[in-house]
């Protein structure tokens, strides 16, 4: 008797199954992790701001830091459409002692008609 090599309809069915499967949630998976880039690149934007908005205080010296509110607005163009974020600010000032200081910032913005809110905080001392 001559055995034939190669697969039966079954086996052939069921690897067919657990491939299409396999697809559906590599698929399924994207749009979760384009909305964490997206997320993250926020968080970087705003983290990049605290850190300007930190150094500008710095620059002025020790005296000079006193707290205040603005916003930055970045636009650009993302996926061949532009976009712009405005991030809102609150800069934060208290006198922990003579020659210490507590700075901080508080950025808030709107994605995907949520808010969202980033702390960043730091010590100056004289």
């Amino acid at each position: 008797m001559i055995k034939l090599k190669g697969f039966t309809l079954v086996e052939a069915l069921v690897s067919l199954g657990l491939l299409v499967l396999m697809v559906i949630v590599l698929v399924g998976i994207f749009p979760a992790v384009r909305g964490g880039l997206q997320l993250s690149e926020d968080h970087l934007n705003a983290a990049s701001i605290a850190r300007s908005l930190m150094e500008n205080a710095r620059q002025n010296g020790f005296d000079g830091i006193v707290g205040g509110s603005g916003s930055r607005n970045l636009t650009g163009t993302k996926n061949g459409a532009p976009f712009s974020r405005t991030f809102n600010y609150t800069v934060n000032v208290q006198n922990l002692a003579a020659d210490k200081k507590l700075l901080w910032i508080v950025l808030n913005w709107q994605e995907n008609g949520k808010s969202k809110q980033m702390v960043d905080e730091t010590i100056v001392v004289k």
